[in-house]
């Protein structure tokens, strides 16, 4: 799955909240329909292009002071 594929099925969800999607989707996987595992697997998708980004941006900070 792409990163524009996983926003798309996310749509425009702060940190926290993706966070939380992934917690909930994990807690009774068995209830999970095909949607929620694609939700869940979007999920996961976005967090950690962001947590890259994050410390890219991070690291980049620190070369340059």
């Amino acid at each position: 799955m792409t990163l524009q594929e996983a926003k798309e099925l996310v749509g425009n969800q702060d940190t926290v909240s993706l966070r939380n999607m992934i917690k909930a989707l994990n807690m009774l996987t068995a209830l999970n329909t095909p949607e929620d595992w694609q939700r869940l697997e979007a999920a996961k998708v976005v967090l950690k292009a962001r947590n890259k980004n994050l410390k890219a941006s991070i690291n980049r900070g620190a070369r340059l002071g």
